[in-house]
């Protein structure tokens, strides 16, 4: 359920951003792929938390994505202020 409504929102903002360009519908059979895979995960998560706690896994994801995302942020960060033409003096 979660997981849908990320999803949704996630597509509801590409639609927004994108909505000048055209692309075809995704295959039903990609779609039906994503959504095995997904159930797959999902449904085996209290045999991963016999291992792991789920919020454990949660925190870390979170954590990996803030990381990743802010490195890539810094970079392009860094890359904007290099082109501001700003004297050294």
């Amino acid at each position: 359920m979660i997981v849908e409504a990320l999803i949704n929102l996630i597509s509801g903002v590409l639609k927004l951003l994108f909505a000048w360009i055209n692309l075809p519908q995704a295959p039903q059979e990609i779609k039906d792929a994503i959504t095995t895979y997904i159930d797959l995960i999902f449904n085996n998560l209290n045999f991963v938390g016999f291992f792991i706690r789920p919020v454990t896994l949660k925190v870390v994801a979170t954590a990996a994505i803030a990381l990743y995302v802010f490195s890539r942020l810094y970079k392009v960060t860094i890359w904007i202020y290099h082109k501001l033409p700003i004297s050294s003096n």
